[in-house]
């Protein structure tokens, strides 16, 4: 029965027993001898533990068990693989709003005249603004008046905004 081979006080185990021959003790893993009442005959390691022979007689041992850490596999791939799909997930992202811009920007009424699709395209090409004065020397048929009512007519549809820039309107695609 180890219960009367055994005691504990804390962290500190104690072996203690009477042998009238040589006997050996096996520690369990991860133990760390701290005590021994008489020199052992021998120490060695079996696998894990530890094997103490001792000649006969009393003897005593005490001994600490530390927890067993558990040690976990590096997580180089799980990082990587969340980065990837992170960074796949965001192009998808990237790839819809463009998308969305594009058709949004696209959308020309099909009821524009021909000088209001003509207008429209050449402020696309601008970079979706042009002032009012490049309108006017890039379509020199279109009046001056004429090319105000147009602009007023697109911006009423919701497809341009005119700002006014110091003494210039900036016409804007929306």
């Amino acid at each position: 029965d180890t219960n009367t081979l055994t005691s504990k006080l804390g962290n500190l185990w104690t072996f203690s027993v009477y042998a009238p021959f040589e006997f050996s003790v096996y520690l369990p893993e991860n133990s760390t001898v701290m005590y021994f009442n008489v020199p052992p005959k021998s120490i060695a390691t079996e696998g894990q533990k530890i094997k103490i022979e001792f000649y006969p007689g009393y003897c005593e041992v005490s001994y600490e068990v530390q927890p067993q850490t558990q040690t976990q596999p590096p997580l180089t791939q799980q990082p990587l693989v969340f980065y990837l799909l992170t960074g796949i997930l965001a192009g998808g992202v990237l790839i819809v709003i463009i998308l969305f811009l594009r058709k949004r920007r696209a959308k020309i009424p099909d009821s524009l005249k021909d000088d209001e699709r003509k207008v429209i395209e050449f402020i696309r090409k601008k970079g979706n603004k042009a002032l009012e004065a490049e309108l006017r020397d890039a379509f020199p048929e279109i009046p001056r008046t004429s090319m105000w009512r147009l602009l007023k007519r697109l911006e009423k549809q919701g497809i341009i905004r005119i700002k006014r820039v110091g003494l210039q309107n900036l016409v804007e695609l929306i």
